[in-house]
């Protein structure tokens, strides 16, 4: 009736269910050394060409969830209230900020339809987002901040932020990442 009790398509078992999304591309570079940090500026076992710079940009995309940016945004509003002095250290967020989990989710899912899916090419140079085929790139000084939590790292604009989950990378690929960070952001 009108197309609301049709019956599910059959999935097609050639098509993959699931593809990992975290994709890394490699630049080969000539006299590439490994640096290992005396003052942790620069975390150890960083591969650095004879040029100083990072030899490998990152790629990944993601599709965020809903938990994992109710998390991020739970958490920054958390790290702002403290910085601003109205939340003491240690001291847990009130009650009534978890009221408004309903109206986070209606945030979310405008953003989600607006941006189903990011692509991002992060190197020496600075971050590049494609969404639905269109690109922006950002370079390191467009940044003002960087917020480290659980899911992963905020990188603040100044309107607006980027919330780079975790889960998208590797173990080398999320060192890599938070060296870049430390080379070119104030760590918040």
């Amino acid at each position: 009736m009108f197309g609301l009790f049709n019956h599910p398509k059959p999935v097609n078992p050639t098509r993959p269910v699931a593809e990992f999304s975290a994709r890394q591309t490699v630049k080969p570079q000539s006299k590439s050394t490994l640096l290992i940090s005396e003052n942790n500026r620069v975390p150890p076992a960083v591969l650095v060409s004879s040029e100083g710079t990072i030899s490998m940009p990152i790629t990944f995309t993601v599709c965020y969830r809903f938990t994992e940016w109710l998390t991020f945004v739970r958490a920054h509003i958390r790290t702002v209230a403290i910085a601003k002095g109205k939340l003491k250290e240690g001291q847990k967020l009130p009650k009534y900020i978890y009221l408004f989990t309903p109206l986070a989710l209606m945030i979310f899912l405008y953003k989600k339809n607006k941006v189903p899916q990011c692509t991002f090419f992060i190197d020496q140079d600075g971050l590049t987002r494609s969404v639905r085929g269109k690109a922006k790139t950002y370079s390191w000084d467009k940044f003002t901040a960087a917020y480290s939590y659980a899911p992963g790292i905020i990188l603040a604009l100044k309107k607006g932020a980027m919330p780079i989950p975790r889960r998208c990378f590797s173990a080398s690929q999320w060192l890599q990442l938070k060296t870049l960070i430390h080379a070119h952001l104030p760590q918040a």
